[in-house]
């Protein structure tokens, strides 16, 4: 769905996902590009690495609860 929400020229953000290939998580972008008369010419799928940010944050809920 959101690869063809982008090729209708929506951005589409998908939030964390763990990778099935590796121990990553990731948060996927879906950016329409457009030509000078606003068409949809292709969709620029971009992966950008937040594992860290993930699991510190389950550190942090951790942490949380035991307090």
């Amino acid at each position: 769905n959101a690869l063809a929400k982008a090729a209708h020229g929506h951005y589409v953000h998908l939030p964390n996902i763990k990778s099935t290939y590796t121990d990553k998580y990731y948060e996927r972008f879906f950016i329409p590009l457009k030509n000078e008369e606003g068409q949809t010419y292709a969709v620029l799928n971009l992966m950008h690495d937040v594992s860290d940010t993930y699991l510190q944050k389950e550190k942090l809920s951790e942490l949380n609860m035991v307090l």
